[in-house]
């Protein structure tokens, strides 16, 4: 015996390829089944948080194609705001003149103060265009400097770039070196040349250090990582 008002509507459950789906009775025996149970999912219209049709947010451009950010902020948590060279009166090398540039950094919060830090490549770079860069140039290098490092792990080099590979000009220098004279001549051969014009030479001065033992982390006390003055470049009667 059944009690029908209106429409009585029966939930049971059913099977339906190993599921449990829903079904819905009106009284009549008719049933009608919904979705797998859990796997619904309630329609809605799409919303573009960033971009979309019409829209220019996101593409990091202007309507006229030209760079637009759009309201975006940016940061390089890699980029190091202290100058690794820079002109000083630290240490200046003796017969040099009261100032050197210095591959160095001031005012490390320890108890090594003035110094050198953890992981620098650093480079003080020369580069000039040749007249003819068919023909192999001859350049002198002159120079005195001081440097102070960890031996054996963090260096002083001074090199030239030979077609896109930077060689060691000298023997690279790590511990201590006071007042070291530097007069050399290098020859760059045509396919050494480099720059958008493949015409140009250059030398490098190279402050290199490892990842720890410096004045940054107070492991290693110097006076480093090089003071470096007087540096004159000659090519043939071209200083």
């Amino acid at each position: 015996k059944r009690l029908i008002l209106g429409l009585a509507l029966g939930c049971a459950a059913a099977v339906w390829g190993g599921e449990p789906r829903h079904q819905l009775s009106d009284g009549r025996g008719d049933i009608h089944f919904g979705s797998v149970a859990g796997a619904g999912k309630a329609a809605r219209d799409t919303t573009y948080l960033l971009g979309g049709p019409g829209r220019l947010d996101g593409t990091f451009e202007d309507a006229a194609g030209y760079p637009d950010w759009h309201g975006w902020t940016h940061l390089d948590n890699t980029y190091d705001p202290h100058p690794r060279w820079q002109v000083s009166d630290f240490h200046v090398p003796a017969g040099g003149g009261a100032l050197a540039v210095w591959c160095g950094q001031a005012d490390f919060p320890n108890a090594c103060d003035d110094g050198y830090g953890n992981s620098w490549d650093a480079n003080l770079i020369f580069a000039k265009a040749v007249a003819d860069p068919d023909v192999a140039t001859t350049i002198n290098l002159q120079c005195i400097f001081n440097s102070d490092s960890e031996p054996g792990y963090d260096y002083l080099r001074l090199q030239y770039n030979a077609g896109g590979t930077w060689q060691n000009i000298v023997p690279e220098y790590d511990d201590v070196h006071v007042g070291v004279m530097v007069d050399t001549d290098v020859t760059f051969q045509p396919d050494d040349y480099v720059g958008e014009g493949g015409d140009e030479l250059q030398l490098r001065f190279q402050g290199y250090s490892d990842g720890a033992w410096s004045d940054e982390d107070c492991l290693w006390d110097t006076d480093g990582l090089a003071q470096v003055d007087n540096i004159r470049v000659t090519i043939g009667s071209e200083v």
